[in-house]
Formats: C-alpha cells, sequence, structure tokens
C-alpha cells in the first residue's frame, strides 16, 4: 500500500521535469527531435506503467 503510494508520488513529481525538458526540447530547435521523440515516449511509457499499477492494485483490493 505504502510502496505503491510512493511510485505515484514520484509519479506526479515526474510530471513537470518532463513537461519542463519537454518546452527546453521545443525552443531548442528540430536538431534535437529525436531526443524529444524519446521523451515522448517515455512520458508515454510512465502514464502505462501509472494506469497498470492502479489496474492492480483495483484488482487487488476486495
Amino acid at each position: 500500500m505504502h510502496q505503491h503510494f510512493s511510485i505515484g508520488l514520484l509519479l506526479l513529481n515526474a510530471w513537470p521535469v518532463m513537461l519542463g525538458w519537454f518546452v527546453i526540447y521545443a525552443l531548442r530547435g528540430r536538431t534535437l527531435f529525436i531526443f524529444w521523440i524519446s521523451s515522448a515516449v517515455t512520458l508515454a511509457l510512465y502514464i502505462l506503467s501509472a494506469i497498470k499499477l492502479q489496474n492492480m492494485n483495483a484488482s487487488l483490493m476486495p
């Protein structure tokens, strides 16, 4: 229970950081576009793992 909560907090704290990187990459131009895409993929993986954890948690609860 506590572990899931801390993972959720980590994901919430990661949001502004990821958005910050997105803004930096967008401002610095298209040379870092591949890096920008990899960041988008990382963010998508974060979201998918969070959803997976929530589904697992929901199925474990009575």
